[in-house]
């Protein structure tokens, strides 16, 4: 919730300082007092905004409710030993880096569609738009599967950190197919949101039904992720990653999109095709997972006491 709030007052910080620093200032009369920055205003906007973000959240948080000290030990540089900093990157540094493959991925393809002309850009850019603001829901179920797989894989759960994987797994797949349904149905003027050409709603209209398709893939791929993550496994995500993207969708859309000219269409067949298929093998690597040894392999790494081991008893009464 501290999260959110924040997150919250600072959609309208950074928006009151947009028009700011882009708009400038005018009295009550009309008469300009500050022209503004123009364009550049938005990017220094942003930036101040973002800085002041994180700035307000340690302060709520560390310095306010000082929320931190239940689990923070004293600092001490035996913290920071090369066997636990070691341990930290194989997580950190893969998930990163699956990241960045996706987005890399994203914007590749993006600019696939910057060869076919303007109109064929703007309806990308704005199905992406789209699509982030669409994603929400798969994205605060994947925080939520995260957070719930690590905590009972790091209390010794195993039982229930496999349920609440399926749980997200579930609620992925009714949300995304809700979601689904809803673009195919409203493929005619969805492009209205964020277009006044014509031009641009048409386009949109003849990818609806494979945009609709790739973000049900999507909704489940993140679900899928998420649990990985969860479990500390993000090695499979950047491996399975990495062959979908760049050895699947990138080639596949440079074909079908450039080569044979199927237009944007093709660049959206060919991110389903990955998405499809990133998607179904993240779903058998979870699917096959050991849970017992990825809750052994975390109270490890947690460096737990062998007592809480295996604590099977305390799982089956809950």
């Amino acid at each position: 919730m501290p999260a959110l709030t924040n997150n919250m007052i600072f959609v309208f910080v950074n928006l009151g300082l947009n028009v700011l620093l882009v708009h400038g200032v005018s009295d009550f009369h009309g008469r300009v007092l500050w022209s503004g920055m123009g364009y550049i205003g938005s990017p220094i906007a942003t930036s101040i905004s973002r800085i002041l973000q994180l700035f307000f959240f340690w302060l709520y948080t560390c310095a306010i409710k000082k929320l931190h000290q239940k689990t923070w030990p004293p600092f001490e540089w035996e913290t920071f030993s090369c066997n636990r900093i070691s341990k930290f990157c194989k997580v950190g540094v893969p998930t990163t880096f699956g990241n960045a493959i996706e987005s890399w991925q994203l914007q590749v393809i993006t600019l696939f569609a910057s060869k076919m002309g303007r109109l064929q850009v703007a309806t990308m850019s704005g199905v992406f738009q789209v699509f982030t603001v669409l994603h929400c829901f798969a994205f605060g179920l994947a925080k939520a599967t995260n957070v719930r797989v690590g905590f009972h894989l790091g209390a010794g759960k195993a039982k229930l950190a496999k349920q609440a994987s399926l749980v997200s797994i579930s609620m992925a797949f009714v949300i995304g197919a809700i979601v689904t349904i809803v673009l195919i149905a409203t493929r005619q003027v969805a492009g209205k949101i964020y277009s006044s050409d014509p031009q641009v709603w048409e386009l949109h209209s003849k990818i609806s039904v494979f945009t609709a398709i790739g973000y049900l893939g999507v909704s489940l791929l993140i679900s899928f992720t998420a649990t990985l993550l969860g479990q500390a496994r993000p090695l499979w995500v950047v491996l399975i990653g990495f062959i979908c993207a760049w050895g699947i969708s990138v080639p596949l859309a440079w074909f079908l999109g450039l080569r044979i000219h199927m237009g944007i269409r093709g660049l959206w067949i060919a991110l389903c095709v990955g998405y499809g298929m990133f998607s179904l093998l993240t779903g058998i690597v979870v699917a096959t997972s050991s849970w017992e040894k990825c809750a052994e392999q975390a109270l490890k790494r947690s460096e737990a006491t062998e007592q809480l081991l295996y604590r099977k008893e305390d799982e089956e009464e809950q």
